[in-house]
């Protein structure tokens, strides 16, 4: 669900643009700042989506062994299920921090 919350800000994003950049393929310091500039927000945008993904993968990972732990757990003693529910919500609060991060590093992006 977070990954398309980033897809949408990312599309938003894009939708700012209005003309091609070509990049030429080797880069000094008399390249016009226009396309430094793009080569630079497009970096931003794949560490940004990057995040997202990374975050939610470890965030699922995370949820999925504390939920099976969860279960045995509490099978075997009941006292166990409130304190390992609030692991489960910490867990789970990574992949939304992982989010904030991204929205963040969208919203300092500069395309043109």
């Amino acid at each position: 669900m977070y990954g398309v919350i980033t897809a949408v800000f990312l599309q938003i994003k894009f939708s700012g643009l209005s003309t091609e950049v070509h990049p030429p393929l080797v880069l000094t310091n008399k390249t016009d700042p226009l396309i430094m500039n793009t080569i630079r927000g497009g970096w931003a945008l794949f560490a940004s989506g990057l995040t997202a993904g990374l975050s939610n993968l470890v965030s699922g990972v995370s949820v999925g062994i504390t939920g099976s732990s969860c279960a045995i757990g509490d099978a075997h003693s009941s006292d166990l299920f409130v304190r390992m529910l609030m692991i489960e919500i910490c867990a789970s609060v990574i992949g939304l921090y992982g989010l904030i991060v991204a929205i963040v590093s969208i919203g300092d992006i500069q395309l043109t």
